[in-house]
């Protein structure tokens, strides 16, 4: 005699084999979106967050690049300032100067000489006009005519 009740072995575990396969189709869709969700998310935060931290240093980069050429220049300058203090105080420089100053000084007689005639009238009209007055604006002392070497 065969009763109302099934035994859990004889339909299978507690009847789960009854279900239909459409069911099983849609929990094992439900919980693989489950867990592809939250994965793509966490993709796309990442990405998010790198493609940022890129974007930063990127900039960072950028912004250091005028204050390293900055430095550069400036002891570039500094550097040249330094030679030129360090030869205006030099006895070989201090006596080469003098003796261009001689030398031009004597240039005239020397050119004349040779029959050759200095015209620097147009040069001297430039210092006297031009670069006088603006020399004088700028805080210059001495008139162009007494910077300028006599004959």
């Amino acid at each position: 005699m065969t009763t109302g009740v099934t035994s859990p072995t004889s339909n299978g575990m507690f009847g789960l084999n009854k279900l239909s396969s459409s069911l099983k189709l849609k929990l094992v869709t439900v919980f693989l979106l489950m867990s592809i969700f939250p994965m793509a998310l966490v993709a796309w935060l990442g990405y998010q967050q790198a493609s940022t931290a890129l974007k930063d240093e990127a900039d960072a980069k950028l912004t250091a690049i005028p204050e390293v050429k900055k430095s550069q220049i400036e002891g570039y300058f500094g550097t040249i300032a330094g030679q030129a203090e360090a030869l205006s105080v030099s006895s070989a420089v201090i006596q080469s100067v003098g003796e261009f100053e001689e030398a031009f000084r004597a240039l005239p007689k020397e050119l004349a000489a040779l029959g050759i005639e200095v015209k620097d009238s147009s040069l001297q009209g430039y210092y006297s006009s031009e670069f006088g007055p603006t020399y004088k604006e700028n805080g210059g002392t001495t008139s162009v005519s007494q910077s300028r070497p006599s004959r």
